[in-house]
C-alpha cells in the first residue's frame, strides 16, 4: 500500500504539490464573543485592507452613466452618516478573504441608519428588488424609506440617477432657459410613485391596492445650484412632491437640505407631501375644536378608582357641570400624585347618565356630610387603558376639566390636553417637539404658551403666532397661512426661535 501511494505521489501532478503545513486556525471566541467580534473585525480590516473585490473596482472600461449612479448613492450614505448612527453598511462585506465593496449594477445594496434624536429607523437601497404592479414592474435605482413616530407605514422617496441634462429644446415647450432635468425622466418619477402600490390582501377591492411612493426626484448632473432654484422642475417638488435635484461633486447642497427636510419631517408633514385623490378631504374625519365632549375628573383614593372600574362608572359633582358642556361622551380619571400611579390612565365611552342624589350612589359610602347634594352619574361602556399615561405637572385637576377624545389619545401632558385649542395650535406643538427635545407647553390665563427652550415662547394673538426671545417681540405668523402648509410655515418659524 505504501509503495503504491508513493509511486502515485512521484508519478503523477502530486509530486507538485507542496508539503501540507498545518496552521493554527482564529479561535471561535474571536469570531463570536462581544468585544472580540469587533477586535476580530478591525483585525481583517487591517489584514485585508489592500485586498478591495467588487464591480466597482475591476479594472475595465465603464459606462460613465452607471459610474454617476455608483457615485450618487454613496454620497447620499455619506451625507447621512455625517448626521445619523449607521447602524448596517450592508454595502461593505469584511470576511476572510478580504474586503468586497457589494455595489452592482442589478444587485440590491442597503444601509441603515438611526436618528438618535428620534430612534426613527432610516433605510437607503440601491436597486431594491423590482417593484411588481398591475401592469408593468419598476425598477427605481435609489430609495429613501423612512419610519415615522406616531406611524405604522413607511414613507419612502425614489432619488433615481440619470447621467443626462436638457439643455435644448424650445422655450414654447420648456420655458425654462436654464439647464435641468429630462422631460421624459420627469414623467419616469411620475410612474414610479404612481404604479409602485402595496397590495394589502385583506382589505375590499377597492382598497386594496395603496401608492407606497410619497415622492419621487431626479439626481442629474449640473454645478449652479443657486441658480436652479429658479427652475421649475425645482419648485415642483414643493407643489406636488416630484422634480429633480442638481447631485456632482463639491454641488450637493439642494440634496442635502432636502434629505435633512424629508428626515425631520414629522408623520404629519410627510403625509401632506403626498397628494390625495381631489374630493377626499371633504370624507376625511376632521376634529371639531369647538367641542369638549370628554370630561376628565379626579378621585379621592385608590380604593374609588378600584369600584370606578369594577362597576363601569363615574360621579362628579353636578355644580362643576354647566348646561352648556352636556353632552358627555367621555370620561377620563386623572389619578392624584399621592395616590399610586399618578396620572390619567384610563378613559371610556359614556352609555348613560343621571343626576342622582349622593346617597343614591351606594357603590362608594359617603363619608361627608353631602347626602342630598345632586351629582351626575355616568355610566361607562368599558374603561380602557391610554397607550401611554397622561402626566400632570401640577396638582390642578381638582375640579372637573375638558377636553377632546383625539387630544385625550394624542397628548402626553395635561398643559397640552387642557390649552390646545385648534388643529394649528396641535400641529405647531408637534413639529417643536419632533425639532426640539425640550419642547414643552405652558399655561397661562390667555392660554397655552409653546416654548423651545426657557427663553423663548410662542403665544397666539388676534390671529397671529407671536414669537418672543427673551421677552422681546420678534416676529408674528398669521395661523391661518399656517394652517395651509404648516410644514413650510414652520421651517420659517425655526429660523426666529433662535435655538
Amino acid at each position: 500500500m505504501s509503495e503504491t501511494i508513493n509511486r502515485l505521489v512521484n508519478g503523477s501532478f502530486l509530486k507538485n504539490v507542496d508539503r501540507y503545513q498545518a496552521k493554527q486556525s482564529m479561535s471561535l471566541v474571536f469570531g463570536m464573543a462581544l468585544g472580540y467580534r469587533e477586535l476580530y473585525k478591525y483585525y481583517l480590516i487591517l489584514q485585508k485592507g489592500l485586498t478591495l473585490r467588487g464591480d466597482v473596482f475591476r479594472i475595465s472600461i465603464k459606462d460613465t452613466a452607471k459610474l454617476y449612479e455608483y457615485w450618487c448613492f454613496i454620497k447620499l450614505v455619506s451625507i447621512m452618516k455625517k448626521q445619523y448612527e449607521l447602524v448596517s453598511p450592508d454595502v461593505i462585506k469584511v470576511d476572510n478573504t478580504g474586503i468586497t465593496v457589494t455595489l452592482v449594477k442589478g444587485k440590491k445594496s442597503e444601509v441603515q441608519f438611526i436618528n438618535l434624536q428620534t430612534g426613527e429607523r432610516i433605510v437607503l437601497s440601491y436597486n431594491p428588488m423590482e417593484q411588481q404592479t398591475q401592469t408593468v414592474n419598476q425598477k427605481p435605482d435609489n430609495v429613501l424609506s423612512l419610519e415615522k413616530n406616531g406611524s405604522d407605514i413607511p414613507y419612502k422617496y425614489v432619488f433615481d440617477a440619470k447621467y443626462r441634462i436638457e439643455t435644448n429644446l424650445p422655450n414654447d415647450f420648456y420655458p425654462d432657459k436654464n439647464p435641468g432635468p429630462k422631460i421624459e425622466d420627469i414623467n419616469a418619477m411620475h410612474r414610479y410613485r404612481d404604479s409602485i402600490v402595496y397590495d394589502d390582501s385583506t382589505m375590499p377591492d377597492k382598497f386594496r391596492f395603496e401608492k407606497t411612493m410619497f415622492g419621487a426626484y431626479v439626481l442629474f448632473p449640473y454645478d449652479n445650484e443657486l441658480e436652479y432654484r429658479e427652475h421649475r422642475f425645482y419648485k415642483s417638488i414643493e407643489k406636488v412632491n416630484i422634480g429633480g435635484l442638481p447631485f456632482l461633486p463639491g454641488h450637493t447642497k439642494l440634496v442635502e437640505s432636502f434629505l435633512s427636510e424629508l428626515i425631520n419631517d414629522s408623520d404629519y408633514s410627510a403625509f401632506e407631501r403626498a397628494l390625495l385623490p381631489r374630493g377626499i378631504e371633504k370624507k376625511l374625519e376632521k376634529v371639531d375644536w369647538e367641542v369638549r365632549d370628554v370630561l376628565v375628573g379626579s378621585l379621592g383614593s385608590d380604593e374609588q378608582l378600584r369600584k370606578n372600574l369594577d362597576g363601569n362608572f363615574y360621579y362628579v359633582p353636578a355644580k362643576y357641570i354647566s348646561k352648556e358642556q352636556l353632552p358627555i361622551r367621555y370620561v377620563a380619571i386623572y389619578q392624584s400624585k399621592v395616590k399610586s400611579n399618578p396620572g390619567i390612565r384610563y378613559y371610556g365611552e359614556v352609555v348613560g347618565v343621571s343626576r342622582v342624589k349622593r346617597k343614591e350612589i351606594r357603590a362608594v359610602p359617603v363619608r361627608r356630610n353631602n347626602p342630598e347634594e345632586v351629582y351626575y352619574y355616568f355610566s361607562v361602556k368599558k374603561w380602557k387603558l391610554l397607550d401611554e399615561p397622561i402626566t400632570v405637572r401640577t396638582e390642578y385637576v381638582s375640579e372637573p376639566k375638558f377636553t377632546n377624545l383625539f387630544l385625550l389619545q394624542n397628548c402626553r401632558d395635561a398643559y397640552e390636553l387642557f390649552n390646545i385649542n385648534s388643529e394649528s395650535e396641535y400641529r405647531l406643538l408637534q413639529e417643536l417637539k419632533r425639532a426640539y427635545d425640550k419642547a414643552f407647553v405652558n399655561d397661562t390665563p390667555k392660554g397655552a404658551v409653546f416654548r423651545a427652550s426657557e427663553n423663548s415662547a410662542i403665544f397666539t394673538m388676534d390671529g397671529y403666532f407671536v414669537l418672543c426671545n427673551e421677552n422681546k417681540v420678534i416676529k408674528k405668523f398669521r395661523i391661518d397661512q399656517f394652517a395651509l402648509n404648516p410644514r413650510r410655515e414652520f421651517n420659517k418659524i425655526k429660523e426666529y426661535v433662535g435655538i
